[in-house]
C-alpha cells in the first residue's frame, strides 16, 4: 500500500507563473495564484497553486489535489521573508499526491518588471 501511494505522488512543475500581472500589491484580503500546477489522477481537473497575500506578506498553498484537503488552505512548511516591496519565499509541500518545492517572488507594482506569463 505504501508503494502504491508513492506511485500516485507527483512532483509539481508550474503550468504558468506571473510577476504582478494583476496588480497584486493593490489586492488586499484576496489571495492571488502566482504559480499553478495541474493535479495528477484521480483529480485531473483540479489544481494546486501558490497564493500570495500582499497584506500579510505571506505565501500559502491552495491544494485541491488531495481529497482530504480539497478547498482549504493547507499548512505547509515554508520560510518567508518580506518587506513592503516584495514577498520572497520557499514553499515545500508534501501531501499524499502532491510533492512541490518552489521559490517564488511576488513584486508589487512599484518595482516589478514588466508583467510576463511563462508557459512551461
Amino acid at each position: 500500500m505504501r508503494l502504491l501511494l508513492a506511485a500516485l505522488a507527483v512532483t509539481c512543475t508550474a503550468s504558468y507563473s506571473y510577476a504582478d500581472s494583476q496588480d497584486i500589491d493593490r489586492v488586499t484580503g484576496v489571495w492571488q495564484c502566482v504559480e499553478v500546477c495541474q493535479c495528477p489522477n484521480p483529480n485531473p481537473g483540479k489544481y494546486a497553486c501558490i497564493k500570495a497575500d500582499p497584506d500579510k506578506k505571506s505565501l500559502k498553498i491552495w491544494n485541491e489535489c488531495d481529497n482530504e484537503t480539497t478547498g482549504s488552505y493547507d499548512t505547509a512548511t515554508r520560510t518567508v521573508t518580506a518587506d513592503s516591496w516584495h514577498i520572497t519565499g520557499t514553499v515545500n509541500a508534501d501531501f499524499s499526491r502532491l510533492k512541490w518545492t518552489t521559490n517564488q517572488t511576488v513584486w508589487n507594482k512599484a518595482v516589478s518588471p514588466d508583467p510576463t506569463f511563462c508557459a512551461q
